[in-house]
């Protein structure tokens, strides 16, 4: 896995807002740092992991009856802010959810996270919110990495691809007819398909019922269209690459 530290304060100028996404879930960003959480608060009921985007798509917990989720100020993913997951592998966990009001079939989804040790069988980070079999990432307790795009089972890596103690920058872009995923910069995935249409992000648990999120997450946007085709897009890649110490 390449790392890439890169300058704080020069990596810190830059705005992963400017990339106009559809949805943006990034801890260390103005909207979410508004809610004046402090450190090691449990989020409940009623308290948002907001869109940093124009978008205003929240994630919002349903079924929640006991916590899991944590906000950290400085996390295992360079020290950032991060949403910590605690791996609990029994119970009625909290998934967090949002529906898109327009539904997308051509699309990226960019992903920070560090790989915590999994408790449970997977570890859960998003999903589609009416379908997971449209769109999935899951890690296996043994590190293969998930990966559904349109598909009736996850399509998953070797084992040992992801490892707990380690932070990982993933990227999926998604076209009407085809997929492909790549994990730290290098192609994991690349699927032929019709896919379906993206209606929204469930995160952290596997449909409310089972897997739950075990890790950091630093960072999660959703794009219409082909991210890497933004005229901002290297300058982003640089500021994440070194703003979370991995490669997108």
């Amino acid at each position: 896995m390449s790392a890439m530290l890169g300058a704080i304060g020069a990596a810190s100028k830059f705005d992963p807002v400017q990339l106009d996404w559809e949805a943006l879930y990034y801890p260390g960003g103005a909207a979410f740092q508004a809610q004046g959480y402090t450190n090691n608060q449990v989020l409940n009921d009623g308290e948002p992991i907001p869109d940093e985007s124009s978008a205003s798509n929240d994630l919002l917990a349903t079924g929640q009856t006991e916590t899991t989720l944590t906000y950290v100020a400085s996390s295992n993913v360079n020290s950032r802010p991060a949403v910590r997951g605690a791996s609990l592998s029994s119970g009625d966990h909290p998934s967090y959810q949002n529906t898109l009001s327009t539904g997308l079939t051509s699309y990226s989804v960019v992903v920070v996270w560090y790989q915590d040790t999994i408790l449970d069988s997977f570890s859960q980070i998003i999903h589609d919110v009416v379908n997971d079999q449209v769109f999935k990432l899951i890690v296996a307790q043994d590190g293969r990495v998930g990966i559904n795009a349109n598909d009736t089972t996850s399509t998953y890596t070797a084992a040992g691809v992801v490892s707990a103690g380690n932070t990982y920058g993933f990227r999926i872009n998604f076209v009407p007819t085809q997929a492909t995923a790549y994990l730290d910069g290098s192609e994991i995935f690349d699927s032929v398909a019709t896919m379906g249409t993206l209606n929204g992000a469930e995160m952290f648990m596997q449909e409310s019922t089972s897997w739950p999120f075990s890790g950091d997450l630093a960072f999660c946007g959703i794009y219409d269209g082909d991210i890497t085709s933004h005229p901002r897009w290297a300058m982003f890649k640089n500021w994440a690459d070194a703003e979370f110490g991995c490669t997108i």
